[in-house]
């Protein structure tokens, strides 16, 4: 249960900051048409700073995941017992 939260985790942060950012850009290259009373000043800190972290916990959240599934979860392989 908790590696399945942990990689679905990891998943929804990588897709929702991907996302964002995706559509972000689109909006900043023109291919779609921003609303007239747009915030830029937060437009572009949820842009450069704000959504990244998304992205970044979500890779930090899966690699966390990974390692546990090797060497933690009960039954896993654990590096110290091979040897």
């Amino acid at each position: 249960m908790l590696l399945l939260a942990g990689w679905a985790g990891s998943a929804l942060l990588i897709l929702y900051g991907g996302v964002q950012i995706g559509v972000q850009l689109l909006i900043l290259t023109g291919v779609i048409e921003a609303p007239a009373d747009m915030d830029w000043r937060g437009f572009y800190g949820h842009l450069y700073l704000w959504n990244p972290w998304f992205v970044i916990w979500g890779v930090l959240l899966g690699i966390t995941a990974y390692f546990y599934t090797r060497t933690g979860a009960p039954g896993g392989r654990d590096p110290a017992r091979l040897s």
